[in-house]
């Protein structure tokens, strides 16, 4: 209930209203959102160490700051286009239409 409350600025009764799902959903959005603001200031402070030459040698993002979300994102099923050839997208097209 803190995390309703104090993070997403709801109240008791709002919070008590919530279904288990919405509130899921409230708290994957918060979490993508908060996500997206640490990618941001590791990135400026990355570019800035690399455009002041700070260090000898270019940095990465990952080598400054490791956030637990890289984690997640490193393990996600990436989807191979590289074999699909303009037959394979016709047969395919002509499997599900």
């Amino acid at each position: 209930m803190c995390i309703a409350v104090i993070d997403f600025g709801m109240n008791k009764d709002e919070f008590y209203h919530l279904r288990p799902k919405e509130f899921y959903k409230l708290h994957q959005r918060y979490f993508y959102k908060e996500s997206k603001q640490w990618e941001k200031y590791r990135w400026l402070a990355t570019a800035i160490i690399n455009f002041n030459g700070m260090v000898g040698q270019h940095i990465k993002e990952t080598d400054l700051l490791k956030l637990p979300f890289d984690s997640i994102q490193e393990h996600q099923d990436k989807v191979d286009l590289s074999n699909n050839t303009r037959e394979r997208l016709l047969e395919l097209d002509e499997k599900w239409n």
